[in-house]
């Protein structure tokens, strides 16, 4: 991770979910390994994203070098947060990923980037 991505991150660990970091603009979503992501599970996660953006705009940012599953349609929950700006995913080498299918439940810009780098690079597009 950049050096200058790395000062000041305020980290919260939801149990049997896995670890949201903070960062200016975007949250980075650590999701345990063999993790299922549904309603219950995002509405928590979206619990405590909205409460440190407050009213904010923001993006997520998921690590999918980690292996778990998502509900695709859970997805669809975030076209209704108005502060959401976009969803960026990150995997190294990108072998066997895509992002076709949750881009389909997905009305806000959704992008899959190999490195979390490139990742914040295009996020950050959105904030300037």
């Amino acid at each position: 991770m950049n050096q200058s991505l790395k000062q000041d991150l305020k980290v919260h660990t939801l149990a049997g979910i896995g670890t949201v970091t903070f960062f200016e603009n975007f949250v980075l979503l650590d999701i345990e390994e063999g993790q299922h992501l549904g309603y219950i599970e995002m509405e928590k996660i979206h619990s405590i994203v909205s409460y440190h953006f407050e009213k904010s705009p923001y993006a997520y940012v998921f690590n999918r070098n980690i292996s778990y599953s998502v509900n695709p349609i859970t997805y669809s929950t975030l076209n209704n947060i108005n502060e959401l700006t976009c969803i960026a995913m990150f995997k190294s080498g990108l072998k066997g990923f895509d992002a076709k299918v949750e881009a389909h439940f997905i009305k806000k810009p959704v992008k899959v980037f190999s490195t979390f780098e490139h990742t914040v690079n295009w996020v950050n597009t959105f904030f300037e």
